[in-house]
């Protein structure tokens, strides 16, 4: 293959001038530099494929807008295939990899003022990094790809793709209203300290930092007062303290993690929920749930015995929600807009969400509906759209069940199914009559019934954990622990859940795994891509998930395309869910657009459940999603 391997050094991320561009090619070792910059876009142009490190979000959009030509040569971009060959990196730049590859990275700060020879020297230094990061990449996908070069390049062309989103994300921003996110933050924050103040009054008073301590020596040789002894009392005097105090303490902080954590400790704390260290790979016992997911139930064990523990649920709420709104106002332009973006894939090749827009709560939960409200639309003749892909990865699950227990596929299609109670009436949870009770309830419902419904409810929360669990290749310990039930009854429902789903196994065993550079990996013949597999019990669950990504991934290329002709571009996308906002008139057009794309992808990837979506319209995010 014919490539060229480039980088270009400009005065900045808002650039407004190339000082150069140094690049390499497949034909020879020597690096060359231009800083001619009408004559960039001919050189890249005249390879069929252009080789660099984050090129799609920034060299070549860069390059087309600062030269008014487009970049017609394929992009293969390092920093994908960083991702996705080393996906436990914490860092994946040029700067890590020249450490990794003995090459120093040019040191720059100063991008306006300095010599364009030094400016030269940084971006030859980086295609030298590059290139043998390309080598060292090319190397280790050949092997994967069992020496297809096109297979491999199909790869890298569909993570250019992925990241061309994002660069598209960036472009077509979302209008905060920075107004109403300010008045937001300010309820928030009055309620936080109110939250804090009722926990720290809670709290063992003797959690509290130290500030001052009475002095060791009290008394003189003389038996006088020390004059350190003298200063303390006239400290104590002059804050109306009892002189019996022997220590000042500062009220205590329910945000200290450690004073929390001997608290709960004190009241013989069982952690179930833990986060490893990047650091260290310790397992870090944690209060709270992720993503502002609520306290861990470990922590509501002990509310019986201190109910003053139930103001956590709310104090970790406000904290995460504050944590929203102050991202947006961080990264808000002049323009008043966001954008969202990720920094990097996961190991099924999802987008990892970052800054501002991650993980928002749901418009039903505790200021879900404000933290979502105040992403707009830039005005009134502008409509913003959120799509769903509907049951997505339930969906993709049955694709791959229909091959081996086709009958059990078809009883899930069938309407009013629901696999949770399905799973409870089977296990002796819930009986038949509870079912069509839960499902059909009596129009005026009195007290029992309220509380009949609320029991159902809960059962088929415990068969849900179990499903979520058993998918995704827990046993019967990890079962009981989520789920919050006995061992035995653990067991009753892992084995049930295995019977009627024994397909999954049979999925497994007819997937294919091979080790590579030490590195276990699964190909999914979906998408004839290979996944990285961390364990072999993950062997489902990463099929099913990155068939959900390829099925979305899809649908979004074939919406791009077309939407692109009236200049309308996705301005987020989240796991099963894209967003766009577009000039009113558009609307019937959008639509339609959205609803055919799915129509074209169930055709083109014959799968063997149809995959469908939902379309809601609005003003701002909370009335589209």
């Amino acid at each position: 293959m014919e490539y060229i391997i480039f980088d270009i050094e400009t005065d900045g991320l808002d650039a407004t001038k190339i000082y150069c561009m140094s690049y390499r090619t497949s034909k020879s070792d020597i690096v060359y530099t231009t800083t001619n910059t009408k004559q960039i876009p001919r050189i890249i142009n005249s390879f069929p494929f252009c080789i660099g490190h984050n090129i799609v979000r920034y060299d070549i959009p860069t390059i087309e807008r600062l030269t008014g030509t487009k970049i017609v040569s394929k992009p293969l971009d390092t920093l994908a295939m960083s991702w996705y060959l080393f996906p436990h990196l914490s860092q994946h730049n040029l700067e890590y990899w020249g450490k990794m590859l003995k090459i120093k990275k040019v040191e720059i700060e100063d991008w306006e003022n300095l010599s364009i020879e030094d400016y030269i020297k940084r971006c030859e230094v980086d295609v030298l990094i590059n290139t043998k990061l390309w080598k060292g990449f090319y190397s280790n996908l050949i092997d994967l790809y069992e020496n297809s070069e096109s297979k491999m390049i199909n790869l890298l062309l569909y993570f250019s793709f992925k990241l061309d989103c994002l660069r598209e994300q960036e472009e077509f921003k979302i209008k905060l209203d920075k107004e109403l996110t300010e008045k937001h933050l300010q309820t928030l924050e009055e309620q936080f300290k109110e939250k804090t103040k009722l926990l720290s009054g809670g709290m063992p008073q003797d959690l509290g930092k130290v500030l001052k301590t009475a002095p060791k020596v009290f008394y003189r040789a003389d038996g006088n007062l020390s004059s350190n002894a003298l200063k303390w009392i006239e400290y104590l005097k002059e804050n109306n303290l009892p002189l019996s105090i022997k220590e000042i303490r500062e009220e205590p902080n329910p945000g200290s993690h450690s004073q929390l954590k001997t608290w709960l400790e004190r009241l013989d704390w069982k952690p179930i929920t833990f986060k490893e260290s990047k650091a260290t790979k310790e397992k870090i016992p944690q209060v709270s749930l992720p993503f502002g997911g609520g306290i861990c139930p470990s922590v509501k064990d002990l509310y019986e015995k201190e109910p003053i523990l139930q103001e956590l649920e709310g104090y970790y709420q406000i904290k995460h929600r504050i944590g929203i709104l102050k991202g947006y106002l961080k990264y808000v332009d002049k323009n008043n807009c966001v954008y969202s973006t990720a920094n990097g894939f996961t190991k099924t090749h999802r987008l990892q969400h970052s800054s501002p827009i991650v993980n928002l709560p749901k418009p039903g939960v505790f200021f879900g509906k404000e933290c979502r409200e105040v992403l707009t639309v830039p005005s009134e003749d502008y409509l913003m759209i959120g799509s769903d892909v509907s049951g997505l990865e339930d969906n993709t699950k049955r694709h791959w069940l229909y091959y081996f227990d086709p009958e059990y596929v078809k009883e899930q299609m069938a309407e009013g199914f629901d696999a949770h109670l399905d799973i409870g009436v089977l296990a002796g949870l819930i009986s038949k009559e509870e079912v069509s009770f839960y499902q059909n309830p009596p129009e005026n419902l009195s007290e029992e019934d309220i509380k009949r419904l609320k029991a159902i409810k809960n059962l088929r929360s415990v068969a849900k954990s179990a499903n979520f669990a058993s998918t995704y290749g827990a046993g019967i310990p990890k079962i009981a622990e989520t789920a919050k039930i006995s061992l035995e009854d653990a067991s009753n429902l892992y084995n049930t859940y295995w019977k009627r789903n024994w397909a999954i196994k049979e999925v497994e065993k007819a997937v294919t795994v091979k080790r590579v550079n030490n590195k276990m990996w699964l190909k999914n013949p979906l998408s004839n891509f290979w996944l990285f597999l961390e364990v072999e019990k993950d062997k489902f669950s990463a099929l099913n998930q990155n068939s959900g990504v390829f099925v979305v991934d899809n649908w979004i290329k074939k919406v791009r395309n077309k939407l692109h002709k009236l200049d309308i571009g996705i301005s987020l996308q989240y796991h099963d869910e894209i967003m766009l906002i577009f000039p009113k008139e558009h609307e019937n057009t959008v639509k339609t657009v959205l609803t055919e794309s799915m129509q074209e992808v169930n055709k083109d990837l014959k799968l063997n459940v149809k995959i469908k979506i939902s379309i809601d319209v609005g003003k701002n995010y909370a009335e589209v999603h």
